[in-house]
């Protein structure tokens, strides 16, 4: 990671594959930036995951990657990430958007794109307690015969109650439709059987 200078900072990493001979074999590295100045702040960044989660030794583990059990994307050869947003904090709100371009390539041939556009406002109502909404759109296009062209709207509201610094209480809903395709909400354990998917998360926060 490089000095703060006027406000941009810049950062790179490699993860390296640990496979002798096969040296792009379950390796990874990314660049990023952003800039602070005072109630302004910009980020970028890019990825890519060469042959990811192939084996148990290189800078993606097999098991925290995506399969058939948690995801709609398998048989991964190459996941290529573009990122940047920017936020701006007026007295207690912040309203932030971000655009994410994310490509897999697939072992099975052809390849599988994805444009999130996401737009977000947090306020704080006092010291203690937070609420935002969010909205994504997403478009998935694919050249594979395994995969189809579809859309996604979600949308997000959550609210946070602040016990300490390290310590919050949350309770967010998240809804999407989809077109073209079972709606699939992040990290829940399987698709909804129509286009359409609610889920309500509760929960107590620790940070360390």
């Amino acid at each position: 990671m490089s000095p703060t200078v006027a406000g941009l900072t810049a950062s790179a990493l490699y993860g390296f594959s640990n496979q002798p001979g096969a040296f792009a074999s379950n390796r990874t590295w990314s660049v990023g930036a952003n800039y602070l100045n005072g109630p302004l702040r910009f980020d970028a960044a890019y990825a890519k995951l060469t042959n990811p989660a192939s084996n148990g030794n290189g800078a993606i583990a097999s098991d925290n990657y995506f399969s058939s059990a948690t995801s709609i994307i398998t048989n991964v050869s190459n996941n290529r990430v573009f990122g940047g947003g920017g936020a701006y904090t007026f007295g207690a709100a912040t309203l932030a958007m971000l655009y994410t371009n994310v490509q897999f390539d697939l072992l099975t041939g052809g390849s599988l794109h994805f444009g999130n556009y996401e737009a977000n406002l947090r306020y704080l109502l006092n010291p203690a307690l937070q609420v935002a909404a969010g909205y994504i759109y997403t478009t998935q296009r694919s050249n594979s015969s395994s995969y189809a062209n579809a859309h996604y709207h979600q949308l997000v509201i959550g609210t946070n109650y602040f016990l300490s610094k390290r310590t919050d209480i949350y309770i967010n809903g998240v809804y999407q439709r989809a077109s073209g395709a079972n709606a699939w909400i992040e990290l829940t354990s399987a698709p909804s059987s129509d286009n359409h998917q609610l889920v309500v998360v509760v929960g107590i926060r620790q940070k360390f």
